[in-house]
């Protein structure tokens, strides 16, 4: 009975745990739910097709070819079920992301249950291993450094993974220590799940492995034949994460194309990396979303030298001497280190990726020395308490001292991550603390300036664009974006040599394809505006923008049906899509189908009511239809929107011609002439008053 009663009080004792947790994550995070998309969430959310139906499932599953989550199909999916349920609205997608962390929390708190009171580990099941357990699982999730991969929508790659990496983990070892076959198997299945949502849990087999063979079996020869069946799964999960790989194209996205950027260099620099993300670990000052490491030169981080690169090189070949003696000792602080450097493999070795550093990459490396600080702190604790076994008011004093030293350090990460997340509120806010942490990092301030331009701030985000393209000439997106600037100030040479130049750099950049086809548009040159409108959509086709610029082309050339295709193509991809509404609707009304037209405008003008193009479409063609009040009403929100049009005030000047308003007919004939002396038309209709034909 007493056995019994201990068995439910210690599961009692797990569920409340599991549920402090659970609140304490969402208590530090519930201040980043209003927080706005940033950087790669517009790629992978706003202009991602693939997840704005959940049917058929297969898209959903598939992904978008021009995304970060091609070929991390959960990942994808989750994204689409959000969309089902919230839209575009980001604090939908930051309530699951919390979800996930939240659970990947819970997960190591059992999973260090299971370790820290396995063979070297704290001792036997009891109130030290759950509380050195507990604390390990409330760092992870209060820790400042876990942000990124939290609030940053797109970082639910490196959580979820995390979930099922953990998940595959925990349901191992209990599988291996009770020989429950179902265990392992939902172990295969949470690795199989984490392969569908990024790549770095290929490391899952390994970690589980090394542990085994060490800790458990005592060989590895012992341990494959325990468990054939499992580790067979493995190797078939691999697999299918190879073929995930091929499929979704993600390397060639994430790995730098960079001539000069190789994998020496990229492995010389991880060492001072590694060192980054342990020392921001132990001391989270100062966090930056994006601190802008170098991609073109081995010493280009300020600060860092040869002597730094070797110093960084000797240091963790030290790391690793220590830990493969302390794994031969079967120590699991040496374990602990081994899974760190493990879980970081896949980003932080010989594969020259994109982005040098990022902290949302050591997410779940950062598990491992959660368990080795509160650990070794209980065992510490512990061998105290044993100095004492005869002062029992000290033992207790001991083992206070550890939970509360424990708390108030968890209470202090707590804050700082609230902290943190205030950063988040606004892009403007998140990349103005960047470029003051890391102005070197000309990515950062290119992304300054599109919160800048967001915002209103135009002269400012001019300054900030024209300060990136100057510490990095070879970003393309900045001198992409600056040219936009220039556009809008009329300044159509500057912004054509700021998209040549762009171009230079990457000739397949879509949008600054469709913006040289715009200019060429502008210039009344179509012929040339087509071929840059056509590579634009042979370089990225599932661009809504990019068909929209095509359309519009083919429209001015009077291809009237095929622009009428290409509108419609651009809809599909984003069913939200004002202005290729207006534009399909204004097609329509060239090929005199006013029903379409006016359709297609009322659509525009329920998601944008102040497209003006879509107000005079609607206008033209309830005039045709006898609509006489409707035709007047959004002809005259036309002419308030643009002044300058004076087809809008021609038609104008019709309708109130058919009710025989004669005087207010003939000024806004002239209204249409003082805008466009040249129009036929308006003068056609002038004289035919003045002359009372």
């Amino acid at each position: 009975m007493r056995s019994v009663n201990q068995n439910q009080g210690a599961k009692a004792r797990l569920i409340i745990a599991a549920l402090f947790l659970a609140v304490c994550a969402a208590a530090a995070y519930a201040g980043s739910l209003g927080a706005p998309f940033v950087l790669d969430d517009n790629w992978n959310i706003l202009d991602n097709p693939s997840i704005r139906s959940l049917w058929p499932p297969w898209q959903a599953l598939t992904g978008s070819p021009d995304t970060g989550v091609a070929g991390r199909p959960l990942v994808n999916l989750s994204l689409a079920v959000n969309h089902a349920l919230s839209g575009d609205n980001p604090a939908g997608y930051r309530a699951l992301n919390i979800a996930i962390h939240a659970a990947c929390g819970i997960v190591l708190f059992l999973l260090l249950r299971m370790l820290f009171s396995g063979s070297g580990g704290i001792g036997p099941p009891g109130l030290a291993v759950d509380a050195a357990s507990f604390f390990a699982a409330l760092c992870f999730l209060l820790h400042p450094i876990q942000t990124q991969a939290v609030t940053y929508v797109t970082q639910r790659l490196e959580s979820l993974m995390a979930l099922f990496y953990l998940s595959a983990f925990a349901l191992a070892v209990a599988g291996m220590r009770s020989g429950n076959k179902g265990r392992k198997a939902a172990a295969v299945v949470c690795f199989l799940l984490g392969t569908a949502s990024k790549e770095a849990v290929v490391t899952a087999p390994l970690a589980i492995f090394f542990y085994d063979a060490l800790f458990l079996s005592g060989s590895p020869r012992k341990a494959l034949r325990r468990s054939p069946g499992m580790y067979a799964g493995f190797a078939a999960g691999i697999a299918a994460l190879l073929l995930l790989v091929a499929g979704g194209k993600t390397a060639h996205y994430a790995i730098s194309q960079g001539p000069n950027f190789t994998p020496l260099r990229y492995a010389l620099l991880q060492p001072q990396v590694i060192l980054h993300y342990v020392t921001l670990f132990f001391w989270p000052s100062p966090l930056a979303f994006d601190y802008g490491w170098p991609q073109d030169a081995l010493f280009g981080w300020p600060g860092w030298s040869p002597a730094a690169i070797t110093a960084g090189v000797i240091g963790l070949g030290l790391a690793l001497a220590w830990t493969v003696h302390g794994l031969l000792h079967t120590k699991l602080s040496a374990y602990a280190v081994f899974f760190y450097l493990l879980v970081l493999a896949p980003t932080s070795s010989v594969v020259p990726l994109f982005c040098v550093a990022a902290l949302q990459r050591p997410y779940l490396a950062n598990a491992a020395l959660c368990g080795l600080l509160f650990g070794g702190g209980a065992l510490l604790s512990l061998r105290a308490q044993e100095r004492n076994s005869d002062r029992p008011r000290t033992r207790k004093a001991v083992a206070a001292g550890f939970v509360c030293l424990a708390a108030v350090l968890c209470l202090i990460l707590g804050g700082l991550t609230r902290e943190r997340n205030r950063s988040f509120r606004t892009a403007l806010t998140l990349w103005r603390e960047t470029t003051e942490i890391a102005p070197w990092n000309s990515r950062a301030q290119a992304a300054y300036a599109e919160a800048l331009e967001k915002a209103g701030l135009l002269p400012q985000a001019m300054v900030r664009y024209e300060l990136a393209s100057e510490l990095n000439p070879k970003d393309f997106v900045a001198a992409n974006n600056l040219g936009l600037l220039y556009a809008r100030q009329g300044k159509i040479l500057r912004a054509r040599a700021l998209y040549e130049r762009a171009l230079s750099e990457n000739p397949a950049y879509a949008p600054a394809l469709t913006n040289m086809a715009t200019v060429f548009l502008m210039q009344g040159r179509p012929a040339e505006a087509l071929s840059y409108a056509e590579k634009g959509v042979l370089a990225k086709p599932h661009d809504p923008n990019a068909r929209n610029t095509l359309g519009t082309v083919l429209a001015e050339l009077g291809r009237t049906r095929e622009a009428i295709g290409e509108f419609s193509q651009a809809i599909s991809l984003n069913p939200g899509f004002a202005e290729a509404y207006a534009n399909l609707g204004f097609a329509w009304l060239a090929l005199g189908d006013f029903d379409k037209a006016k359709e297609n405008a009322a659509k525009a003008l329920a998601i944008n009511p102040d497209i003006a193009l879509a107000r005079k479409t609607a206008g033209i063609s309830w005039l045709a239809l006898g609509n006489l009040e409707k035709a007047r009403n959004d002809l005259l929100a036309a002419a308030r929107l643009t002044p300058r049009d004076a087809v809008v005030y021609y038609n104008l000047g019709i309708a109130d011609l058919k009710e025989n308003r004669t005087p207010r007919a003939a000024a806004f004939f002239r209204k249409a002439l003082s805008v466009n002396p040249a129009y036929g038309k308006a003068r056609q209709a002038l004289q035919a008053l003045e002359t009372g034909q």
